[in-house]
């Protein structure tokens, strides 16, 4: 009887858990954030654009389209990232199946640094 008594608390702390770490993202404030990634001054498409906060966190993704804009989700049916300083990446590949898979592997082509503030971010990046 101790036994599944003990495994019963484990199983509710748990689940109290999962539902306070649902409960914390959802409070994070997000600003929208988009912009244009380019090479030469031209549009590069089906690149991958990650913001992740110097600080730590989930990062917020986003891939371009045919005209090389790009706008970050931070997580299911949430745009934006979260306010503050983020390292950025963008990565070529990453190229993705009828299933969903991604089929191919993600290249880094740049790495930078910009700040998400309040309101509208619009943050256009020129690749090297």
């Amino acid at each position: 009887m101790a036994a599944s008594c003990s495994t019963g608390r484990r199983v509710a702390l748990a689940l109290l858990m999962a539902i306070a770490a649902v409960g914390c993202s959802s409070k994070i404030r997000l600003a929208e954030v988009g912009g244009t990634v380019t090479k030469g001054g031209k549009p590069q498409k089906n690149v991958w654009v990650q913001f992740a906060l110097a600080k730590g966190g989930r990062p917020a993704e986003g891939r371009t389209n045919g005209e090389g804009r790009y706008k970050l989700d931070y997580s299911r049916g949430r745009e934006g990232a979260p306010l503050g300083t983020h390292r950025v990446t963008v990565m070529t590949g990453g190229d993705i199946d009828a299933e969903g898979n991604e089929v191919t592997p993600r290249k880094v082509a740049f790495k930078g640094e910009f700040e998400v503030k309040s309101g509208v971010n619009a943050i256009d990046i020129e690749l090297p």
